[in-house]
């Protein structure tokens, strides 16, 4: 188990994580479907090759990213509300975005016209 995920890591475990439509895609006919799920988390796993790397240890850092890309969103918000520009620092924003921002509950999608007018 990593102790720290470093960006590049993350990257890698998010674009192979992207591969998989039965994990992020709520619509995807697979998406509730557990064992095919293990099985990619599995396969992401093995692919990472991380020693001591365990599927658990790869869904919890999904989740984290999940929470601080929605944190992000956050501070896009807070500075559009202010007339500012807030740039995500972190490098797997984008890939992040492409894939989560199409299924965001409504309640986020005020971020939508914002972020394609930004292009980000």
């Amino acid at each position: 188990m990593p102790n720290v995920w470093t960006e590049d890591d993350t990257e890698k475990l998010i674009a192979l994580y992207g591969q998989y439509q039965c994990l992020w895609n709520p619509f995807h006919p697979e998406f509730n479907n557990k064992s095919l799920r293990y099985e990619a988390y599995k396969k992401i796993k093995n692919f990472i090759n991380i020693p001591g790397l365990t599927i658990c240890d790869c869904i919890n850092r999904i989740v984290n990213v999940k929470k601080e890309y929605c944190y992000e969103l956050s501070k896009i918000a807070a500075a559009i509300s202010y007339e500012k520009l807030y740039v995500p620092k972190v490098k797997w924003f984008k890939r992040m975005h492409m894939l989560f921002f199409p299924y965001m509950p409504l309640s986020h999608n005020n971020f939508r016209k914002v972020c394609n007018k930004n292009s980000i």
